[in-house]
């Protein structure tokens, strides 16, 4: 349908579900801006590059060289980009289904946001079974720091 540029070691992040921070729905969905600090350095002393797509109503989780500004691409151009990278990271929203459905590589952070569901049926699908879910009970925050890095070498090495 389109054409997709490949990028070697770059990770494309989609960090916040919704449309702002200032919603709680969003905030229990999306991991904390110092989560995601501590997430970035951690994937940029691995060697990846990191492009945050999104809107620009979110704020930019990290300033670095190898950390690229793409909140303002349109939802095609911000696809073919994650398409193109080595994994895309992202809050449980709709990028993650927007990546997922095209069977790219991905890790989905979720929670437990809505009480008595079961927090897999609000999973997006990927048809080439290439997602890693990783689920932060109670708080999304609470998904470590080495629970991504072992997921990220998963995907990378898969």
């Amino acid at each position: 349908w389109f054409e997709v540029e490949r990028f070697d070691k770059l990770i494309v992040l989609a960090p916040f579900v919704g449309y702002d921070l200032n919603g709680e729905t969003t905030r229990a969905r999306s991991p904390s801006l110092d989560w995601w600090k501590l997430t970035v350095e951690m994937l940029l002393k691995m060697g990846f590059n990191i492009a945050q797509i999104g809107t620009l109503n979110f704020p930019l989780v990290y300033d670095h060289p190898n950390f690229y500004d793409k909140r303002s691409l349109s939802l095609l151009e911000s696809t073919k980009l994650a398409l193109g990278a080595d994994l895309f990271i992202g809050a449980c929203g709709g990028m993650s289904y927007v990546i997922n459905a095209y069977g790219q590589k991905t890790i989905c952070l979720y929670t437990d946001w809505i009480k008595n569901a079961s927090s897999q049926a609000l999973l997006p699908v990927n048809y080439k079974d290439r997602m890693i879910p990783v689920f932060g009970e109670n708080d999304i925050n609470s998904i470590s720091l080495e629970t991504i890095r072992e997921a990220v070498c998963q995907q990378i090495n898969a």
